[in-house]
């Protein structure tokens, strides 16, 4: 049975999909190895593929391949369209805006002069070409403006891999890289959505570029006022009420589609809405690294590779290519861009080896200038010469960054306050707990130990907007009469407003319930932290000292959390938990100090929480001898080793506290028995704070018998983090 003219393009479409795809992944592999960015060699698939190799070689299987049905052509093009939005969403996202309000002086003189010498030069340049290379002559200033722009632009995705393989993201050079880049990006897609807009209406004009301007700003002047906090609280409302998979990653791919639409009907091009929804969804707390693993898998795997290859197929090497006017057009670029940006950064202050490491750096055009070369081919801008001439300053100005980038900066010694700064970036990346936007999860069946444990949690998050504080409920589908069912429902009605009135003491923003029907409870709540919680917190049972954090149910959660989970039990003297900041009284906080993950889990957690409440923190490094007298006597290179790194551990503690502004105080105790020590200064402490650990023993899961024995005795409330295996 014949295949309809439907099946003949889908079938056309698939394979020309399947080929391109194939190509680009497996050429930019080659390239990745031999050290140049992946997109090169996703391009360079194209141009193979394309009438400058295939079509030259195979004519024949090229026109059967590619052939120029303009169905199939056109389902190809949108689909390299879309690429090209999901490229922007993804510089948007890995672009931070605060760079740009923290720039110092060589970051600012280098973008500014990154962007106005390679500006001008190309003006210059697109004003000098011969007519045969334009379009139409009559538009030559719009064709030489779109050049210039073209020539400005940087590609932060590809400077941003570069610096990230060579490992100079926190160096000084990188970060003025980085700054001036995001900068010219910025102005430089403002640009490009003004020329794209007048180019749309045919004509260069007073009005007409008034209105482009007007448009740009007037959409960014929207997103600002109004559409950023919008899109925060839909990204917020998502996250803590939607329950299907990926539900973020919809939402974050819905919200691209409708800037690029919305830029799109002013008579901006749809990609710089794109760049505009990534900037905002970057600012809100709740976009989690796995959505954007998600959609740059994406990305990554389908979309990117076919919009480069696809703009690789369009360029043709073979027909109408100027060597010498695609020469000139390279020089303009690296030379300009170089120079521009060097003596920039030179006048900021900087070194002559660092201005040239961040001319060399901000030299890459990558992506961002295939997205422009093939705005401005389908513009009607650029002629079929000048397209591929911008296709060949991407290639050259990407492959030559990454070996520019490292001759220069070997010359380049690390300066003091780039050690500092490589030491406190490496302190924030392993930080236990954001420092905004906490999602805490306290299960509750309705008793006071989920009261307890809101206590000590609200404090957390308090004044934090952007934080999430809900609480669970399992209905275990009680078989009790109607009278007992609603009298059940009315004791946990009014244990939710003792919750909601914790927290609003607190300062916290407001309590919010989910309550499912299952069991065993323990799966339920399992299942529930698994949707993107930063904090699991329990309150344990005391009905019974056998079981200091609560018996089984406590422990079979704490075996297979998703996230760290913060056990609280009130102390053997019933005291209340420690009082919010803002009283008469001042907490204190007590840590027992050890060097395992735990243990310093434990004082992460105890610095910020000390920090939230205004309290006062006390270490303590407790050296555990048997025989305590006998430890007095030990030799004194073997007690000078154990107090060398017992205060090794307490200068941790103290520049924790530092960073944070807690008052600290610190001590190493040597004793022969660590929880009797612990438990006696927990007299004078509002709260004992501990890292645990647990463990199968005797077939029962086991978090050790000290940590065990200081929860059933502590006089004080004991909150124990333990970590996710």
């Amino acid at each position: 049975m014949p295949a309809t003219p439907g099946q003949h393009t889908l079938l056309m479409f698939v394979v020309q999909l399947a080929v391109l795809l194939t190509a680009a992944r497996g050429l930019g592999e080659i390239f990745r190895r031999h050290g140049q960015p992946a997109v090169i060699g996703e391009l360079v698939a194209g141009i193979l593929l394309g009438p400058s190799g295939l079509g030259l070689l195979a004519p024949d299987l090229h026109a059967t391949l590619f052939s120029r049905d303009p169905l199939t052509f056109h389902v190809l093009e949108a689909l390299a369209w879309l690429g090209m939005i999901l490229l922007l969403l993804m510089t948007g996202l890995e672009t931070d805006l605060d760079v740009l309000r923290n720039l110092g002086r060589a970051a600012l003189y280098a973008s500014v002069l990154g962007m106005v010498i390679p500006f001008a030069s190309a003006l210059a340049l697109g004003w000098a070409l011969p007519e045969r290379l334009l379009v139409d002559p009559a538009q030559r200033l719009l064709f030489a403006l779109f050049l210039a722009t073209a020539l400005s632009i940087s590609a932060i995705p590809v400077i941003a891999r570069i610096l990230i393989d060579l490992d100079l993201m926190r160096r000084n050079v990188g970060v003025v890289i980085l700054g001036a880049g995001v900068t010219d990006d910025t102005t430089g897609w403002l640009l490009l959505s003004m020329i794209a807009s007048i180019a749309a209406r045919g004509e260069l004009s007073i009005p007409s570029a008034a209105l482009a301007i007007g448009s740009a700003v007037a959409f960014v002047g929207t997103v600002y006022l109004l559409g950023a906090r919008g899109v925060l609280a839909l990204l917020r409302w998502v996250d803590d009420h939607v329950g299907a998979r990926h539900a973020m990653t919809t939402t974050v791919l819905v919200i691209t589609l409708v800037f690029g639409a919305l830029t799109e009907a002013v008579g901006i091009h749809a990609v710089f809405g794109a760049f505009v929804a990534g900037l905002v969804i970057a600012r809100s707390p709740r976009l989690r690294r796995p959505t954007i693993e998600q959609i740059e898998g994406l990305l990554l795997a389908l979309f990117a590779p076919v919009f480069f290859a696809f703009a690789g197929l369009k360029v043709d090497l073979a027909h109408g290519f100027e060597l010498g006017t695609t020469l000139a057009v390279i020089a303009v670029a690296c030379a300009s861009k170089i120079l521009g940006a060097g003596a920039g950064a030179y006048w900021g202050g900087l070194g002559l080896w660092e201005a040239l490491a961040i001319g060399s750096g901000m030299n890459a055009r990558g992506a961002m200038g295939l997205v422009v070369a093939l705005l401005g081919l389908s513009l009607g801008i650029l002629s079929p010469p000048m397209y591929a001439a911008i296709v060949l300053v991407a290639i050259v100005t990407s492959a030559l960054a990454a070996p520019l980038l490292l001759w220069t900066t070997r010359h380049i010694p690390v300066a003091p306050d780039e050690a500092e700064r490589f030491r406190l970036q490496a302190a924030r990346a392993k930080a236990l707990l954001p420092a905004s936007g906490l999602k805490v999860l306290l299960p509750t069946g309705g008793g006071h130990n989920a009261e307890r444990a809101m206590a000590l949690v609200a404090p957390l998050v308090a004044g934090d907007a952007a934080a999430s504080l809900v609480a669970y409920h399992v209905d275990r589908k009680s078989r009790r009469r109607i009278l007992g069912r609603a009298r059940a429902r009315g004791q946990l009605a009014r244990h939710l407003e003792v919750l909601g009135r914790i927290a609003r003491d607190a300062g916290a923003p407001p309590l919010r319930l989910k309550s499912e029907t299952g069991a065993p409870a323990a799966e339920m709540i399992l299942r529930e932290a698994q949707r993107g919680y930063d904090l699991l917190v329990l309150g344990a049972s005391e009905e019974t000292r056998r079981h200091p954090l609560g018996g089984e149910y406590v422990r079979a959660i704490a075996a297979s959390a998703p996230c760290p989970v913060l056990v609280v039990r009130s102390g053997s003297e019933e005291r209340a938990l420690p009082p919010a900041a803002g009283t008469e009284s001042v907490p204190r906080i007590l840590l027992p100090v050890s060097a395992s993950a735990h243990g310093r889990a434990a004082m992460e957690f105890a610095v910020l929480y000390t920090a939230r409440l205004q309290g006062t923190l006390r270490a303590v490094h407790v050296v555990e001898s048997s025989f305590a007298f006998f430890a007095r006597t030990r030799a004194a290179a073997i007690r000078a080793d154990a107090a060398a790194a017992a205060e090794g551990l307490l200068v941790t503690v103290r520049e924790a506290a530092a960073r944070a502004g807690v008052p600290i105080s610190t001590a190493v105790v040597e004793v022969a028995n660590l929880e009797r020590t612990v438990l006696r200064l927990a007299r004078d402490a509002d709260l004992l704070v501990l890292g645990g650990a647990h463990r199968p023993h005797a077939g029962r899961t086991f978090f050790g018998t000290r940590v065990e024995a200081m929860l059933a005795e502590s006089p004080c409330p004991v909150a124990v983090l333990l970590l996710p295996q």
